[in-house]
């Protein structure tokens, strides 16, 4: 959400060009204007890509359109084991810890026996991956914009999940162009 006197890292404009463009926009959505091809000239190049793809589905229900959706890049229990074995190794050929790893070779070791053993007991609470889209989830039709948000909201751990959807089956409620919900009938 944006607050009066902070712009996003990245943006170029000022904050009141910002709300200023973003109530232009509101206002063209509440007429109908949101189709209209002049409307597209002060817009970012984002924008325009994802105004022409609305408009190239306009009246077009039944076509097939492709949606995104960034997820959580969850380990499994195995994964994180074998990781975690990878970096023991390499820590006794090299004599120090993986670049990017913070633990210790006891942690680590320590934090291995505990996954296994939590893995004989039967002992998982770990949710498991998100393998799909699923009815009712919020999507993107542009693909830079889950990348954004798997880099940003999910730290860079994340995959982009995609699926080929009829576009009758899209809905938003019309604060972001970039952000639809998938709904089937």
């Amino acid at each position: 959400m944006l607050r009066k006197g902070r712009v996003p890292k990245g943006v170029s404009m000022s904050f009141d060009e910002i709300y200023a463009r973003k109530e232009k926009l509101k206002a063209d959505l509440e007429r109908g204007d949101v189709f209209r091809p002049s409307m597209i000239k002060d817009i970012n190049p984002g924008d325009i890509t994802v105004m022409s793809i609305i408009r190239s589905y306009h009246n077009k229900p039944n076509s097939k359109i492709k949606i995104y959706r960034s997820v959580p890049d969850m380990k499994t229990i195995e994964e994180e084991i074998a990781e975690l074995e990878g970096y023991l190794k390499q820590m006794l050929r090299r004599g120090r810890a993986p670049k990017g790893v913070s633990m210790s070779f006891d942690e680590i070791y320590a934090r291995k026996e505990k996954l296994k053993a939590d893995l004989e007991r039967g002992d998982v609470s770990r949710p498991s991956k998100i393998k799909d889209i699923n009815p009712g989830d919020w999507v993107s039709i542009y693909r830079p914009y889950v990348v954004e948000h798997g880099e940003g909201a999910l730290g860079g751990e994340y995959k982009v999940l995609s699926k080929t959807v009829y576009a009758r089956d899209l809905y938003t409620d019309g604060n972001s162009m970039y952000e639809w919900g998938w709904d089937p009938a």
